[in-house]
Protein backbone atom coordinates (compact mmCIF):
# COMPACT_ATOMS: atom_id res chain seq x y z
CA UNK A 1 0.00 0.00 0.00
CA UNK A 2 1.34 3.34 -1.08
CA UNK A 3 1.42 6.24 1.50
CA UNK A 4 -1.55 8.23 -0.05
CA UNK A 5 -3.35 4.97 -0.30
CA UNK A 6 -2.68 4.29 3.47
CA UNK A 7 -3.62 7.82 4.68
CA UNK A 8 -6.74 7.53 2.76
CA UNK A 9 -7.42 4.21 4.56
CA UNK A 10 -6.81 6.02 8.43
CA UNK A 11 -8.72 8.66 7.34
CA UNK A 12 -11.22 6.52 6.19
CA UNK A 13 -10.68 4.73 9.83
CA UNK A 14 -11.51 8.07 11.47
CA UNK A 15 -14.61 8.66 9.56
CA UNK A 16 -15.77 5.22 10.63
CA UNK A 17 -15.38 6.05 14.30
CA UNK A 18 -17.20 9.28 13.90
CA UNK A 19 -20.29 7.63 12.11
CA UNK A 20 -20.63 4.60 14.23
CA UNK A 21 -24.07 4.16 15.52
CA UNK A 22 -25.83 6.17 12.18
CA UNK A 23 -26.70 4.98 9.15
CA UNK A 24 -23.96 7.51 7.64
CA UNK A 25 -22.32 4.84 5.31
CA UNK A 26 -18.99 5.92 3.81
CA UNK A 27 -16.32 4.73 1.36
CA UNK A 28 -12.78 5.31 0.24
CA UNK A 29 -11.52 5.82 -3.36
CA UNK A 30 -7.69 5.90 -4.53
CA UNK A 31 -5.66 4.63 -7.42
CA UNK A 32 -2.94 2.00 -7.31
CA UNK A 33 -5.99 -0.87 -6.67
CA UNK A 34 -8.73 -2.40 -8.99
CA UNK A 35 -11.47 -0.31 -9.64
CA UNK A 36 -14.50 -2.29 -9.66
CA UNK A 37 -14.71 -2.75 -5.92
CA UNK A 38 -14.18 0.99 -5.75
CA UNK A 39 -16.93 1.65 -8.75
CA UNK A 40 -19.13 -1.14 -6.23
CA UNK A 41 -18.45 1.13 -2.98
CA UNK A 42 -20.28 4.37 -4.80
CA UNK A 43 -22.91 2.41 -6.48
CA UNK A 44 -24.12 1.07 -3.06
CA UNK A 45 -24.00 4.71 -1.94
CA UNK A 46 -21.75 6.56 0.60
CA UNK A 47 -22.74 9.74 2.59
CA UNK A 48 -19.07 10.30 2.64
CA UNK A 49 -16.66 9.80 0.58
CA UNK A 50 -12.49 9.72 1.22
CA UNK A 51 -11.12 10.57 -2.07
CA UNK A 52 -7.30 11.50 -3.60
CA UNK A 53 -7.87 14.00 -5.87
CA UNK A 54 -6.62 13.13 -9.02
CA UNK A 55 -5.53 9.79 -7.58
CA UNK A 56 -9.20 8.11 -8.49
CA UNK A 57 -10.39 4.33 -9.98
CA UNK A 58 -6.88 2.79 -10.35
CA UNK A 59 -4.52 5.55 -12.15
CA UNK A 60 -0.97 4.43 -11.14
CA UNK A 61 0.60 7.00 -12.72
CA UNK A 62 -1.69 9.64 -10.91
CA UNK A 63 -0.46 7.98 -7.44
CA UNK A 64 2.96 8.27 -8.53
CA UNK A 65 2.85 11.67 -9.33
CA UNK A 66 0.35 12.84 -6.17
CA UNK A 67 3.15 12.16 -3.46
CA UNK A 68 7.22 13.27 -3.22
CA UNK A 69 8.52 11.42 -0.24
CA UNK A 70 10.74 14.47 0.10
CA UNK A 71 7.97 17.12 0.11
CA UNK A 72 6.97 19.29 3.24
CA UNK A 73 3.67 20.10 2.29
CA UNK A 74 0.00 18.21 2.62
CA UNK A 75 -2.27 19.44 -0.48
CA UNK A 76 -5.82 18.73 1.14
CA UNK A 77 -7.83 18.39 -2.09
CA UNK A 78 -11.68 18.87 -0.91
CA UNK A 79 -13.31 18.09 1.90
CA UNK A 80 -17.12 17.82 1.34
CA UNK A 81 -19.74 17.47 3.85
CA UNK A 82 -23.50 16.74 2.89
CA UNK A 83 -25.86 18.98 3.72
CA UNK A 84 -27.87 17.54 6.37
CA UNK A 85 -24.72 16.53 8.42
CA UNK A 86 -23.38 20.41 8.56
CA UNK A 87 -23.16 21.79 11.99
CA UNK A 88 -22.39 18.18 13.73
CA UNK A 89 -18.77 18.55 13.72
CA UNK A 90 -17.86 16.39 11.07
CA UNK A 91 -15.96 18.99 9.24
CA UNK A 92 -14.06 20.31 12.25
CA UNK A 93 -13.18 16.31 12.60
CA UNK A 94 -12.16 16.08 9.30
CA UNK A 95 -9.78 19.52 9.90
CA UNK A 96 -8.58 17.56 12.87
CA UNK A 97 -7.41 14.64 11.17
CA UNK A 98 -5.29 16.64 8.48
CA UNK A 99 -3.71 18.36 11.15
CA UNK A 100 -2.89 14.99 13.15
CA UNK A 101 -1.51 14.02 9.91
CA UNK A 102 0.53 16.80 9.08
CA UNK A 103 2.19 17.04 12.66
CA UNK A 104 2.58 12.83 12.55
CA UNK A 105 4.28 13.21 9.14
CA UNK A 106 6.40 15.91 10.03
CA UNK A 107 5.02 18.52 7.26
CA UNK A 108 5.65 21.98 7.20
CA UNK A 109 2.10 22.97 6.28
CA UNK A 110 -0.90 22.05 4.88
CA UNK A 111 -1.95 24.09 1.99
CA UNK A 112 -5.44 23.83 0.31
CA UNK A 113 -8.05 26.21 -1.25
CA UNK A 114 -11.19 26.78 -0.58
CA UNK A 115 -14.68 27.43 -2.80
CA UNK A 116 -16.31 30.96 -1.74
CA UNK A 117 -20.08 29.93 -1.99
CA UNK A 118 -21.13 33.45 -0.49
CA UNK A 119 -19.02 35.56 -3.16
CA UNK A 120 -21.56 35.74 -6.37
CA UNK A 121 -24.04 37.49 -3.48
CA UNK A 122 -21.37 39.97 -3.70
CA UNK A 123 -19.58 40.20 -7.07
CA UNK A 124 -21.27 43.03 -8.69
CA UNK A 125 -20.09 44.95 -5.53
CA UNK A 126 -16.35 43.74 -5.30
CA UNK A 127 -13.76 41.43 -6.15
CA UNK A 128 -13.13 38.07 -5.16
CA UNK A 129 -9.88 39.28 -2.89
CA UNK A 130 -11.39 42.22 -1.12
CA UNK A 131 -14.83 39.70 -0.49
CA UNK A 132 -12.32 36.90 1.00
CA UNK A 133 -10.06 40.34 2.87
CA UNK A 134 -13.61 40.95 4.15
CA UNK A 135 -14.38 37.40 5.52
CA UNK A 136 -11.24 38.05 7.22
CA UNK A 137 -11.97 41.18 8.93
CA UNK A 138 -15.01 40.07 9.94
CA UNK A 139 -17.31 41.91 7.98
CA UNK A 140 -19.12 39.00 6.07
CA UNK A 141 -19.32 35.34 6.70
CA UNK A 142 -18.49 32.85 4.41
CA UNK A 143 -19.52 29.43 4.88
CA UNK A 144 -16.60 27.66 3.60
CA UNK A 145 -13.76 30.40 4.38
CA UNK A 146 -15.06 31.25 7.74
CA UNK A 147 -14.84 27.83 9.11
CA UNK A 148 -11.18 27.28 7.42
CA UNK A 149 -10.07 30.51 9.59
CA UNK A 150 -11.65 28.93 12.69
CA UNK A 151 -10.01 25.74 12.10
CA UNK A 152 -6.92 27.91 12.21
CA UNK A 153 -5.53 28.06 8.42
CA UNK A 154 -4.67 31.51 6.78
CA UNK A 155 -5.85 33.26 4.41
CA UNK A 156 -2.48 33.86 1.32
CA UNK A 157 -4.76 34.89 -1.78
CA UNK A 158 -7.65 34.32 -4.30
CA UNK A 159 -7.42 31.20 -6.96
CA UNK A 160 -8.81 32.20 -10.51
CA UNK A 161 -10.65 29.53 -12.32
CA UNK A 162 -10.40 27.08 -9.30
CA UNK A 163 -13.90 25.65 -10.20
CA UNK A 164 -14.80 27.57 -13.27
CA UNK A 165 -18.50 25.68 -13.22
CA UNK A 166 -18.70 26.48 -9.31
CA UNK A 167 -21.50 29.52 -10.04
CA UNK A 168 -21.53 30.18 -5.98
CA UNK A 169 -17.81 30.99 -5.92
CA UNK A 170 -17.74 32.72 -9.44
CA UNK A 171 -14.83 30.21 -10.09
CA UNK A 172 -13.02 31.39 -7.64
CA UNK A 173 -11.27 29.61 -4.55
CA UNK A 174 -9.30 30.74 -1.53
CA UNK A 175 -5.62 29.70 -1.10
CA UNK A 176 -5.21 28.96 2.28
CA UNK A 177 -2.50 27.40 4.92
CA UNK A 178 -1.97 25.91 8.42
CA UNK A 179 1.50 25.77 9.40
CA UNK A 180 2.46 22.86 11.46
CA UNK A 181 4.01 24.38 14.91
CA UNK A 182 5.69 20.84 15.81
CA UNK A 183 7.29 21.19 12.34
CA UNK A 184 10.88 20.09 13.26
CA UNK A 185 13.42 21.02 9.76
CA UNK A 186 16.06 18.45 11.42
CA UNK A 187 13.73 15.25 11.03
CA UNK A 188 12.92 13.11 7.85
CA UNK A 189 9.20 13.51 6.89
CA UNK A 190 7.80 9.84 7.57
CA UNK A 191 5.40 7.72 8.82
CA UNK A 192 5.48 6.64 12.31
CA UNK A 193 5.59 2.82 13.37
CA UNK A 194 1.22 2.41 14.26
CA UNK A 195 0.03 4.73 11.84
CA UNK A 196 -0.98 8.31 11.56
CA UNK A 197 -4.50 8.26 13.16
Amino acid sequence: MTLPQAIAEQIHDVVKVLSAGTKIRSATIYGGVGANPQIQALRNGAEILVALGEVFLGDDLAAEQAHTPQGRTLYGAEVFVDRALRGKGVGRELYRARRRICRALNLKRIIACGRLPGYAAHASEMTADLYCKKVLWGDLSDAVLSFQLREGFRFCGVVEGYLPQDTESCGFASLIVWLNPKYDRSRPTRVPEGGIL
